[in-house]
């Protein structure tokens, strides 16, 4: 059976890169992907790896998340925030998929990313607590 994957948040710095990723894979398993150039660190509910692509590839794998660099979700929300990073001093933005909204960080600015961070932060532990609970409501 193959897995059921379902975007929760995406990272993606002012180059267009993505840099974290958040997915739930059959409506049990968090998956926290971070990436930093050649390094990835990959989280689960049961597993975690740190190092390059080739040596967490089979976590990725077991999952059929190979394609770490793949954007998963609504492209037009994608496309809403590479228009927002343009001419801004923005330094990354996370696209929220089950809401539809995206957090900016921003360049230079502490305070702004603070709350921004505590936004997405929030985010995440309300995605925990409802897969911990028995899921999300759809």
């Amino acid at each position: 059976m193959p897995n059921k994957i379902t975007p929760l948040i995406t990272g993606i710095d002012k180059s267009g890169k993505i840099i974290h990723k958040e997915v739930l894979v059959n409506k049990d398993t968090l998956v926290n992907i971070d990436i930093n150039g050649d390094q990835i660190v990959i989280k689960t509910n049961t597993e975690y790896c740190v190092g390059k692509l080739s040596e967490c590839i089979t976590i990725l794998k077991k999952y059929k998340l190979e394609s770490i660099n793949e954007y998963i979700g609504d492209k037009t929300l994608l496309e809403e925030g590479l228009e927002q990073i343009k001419g801004h001093p923005i330094s990354a933005i996370f696209i929220v998929h089950l809401d539809n909204f995206i957090i900016p960080f921003f360049e230079g600015n502490n305070e702004l990313n603070r709350i921004s961070f505590e936004i997405l932060r929030k985010y995440q532990e309300d995605i925990k607590e409802q897969i911990n609970g028995g899921g999300r409501q759809e």
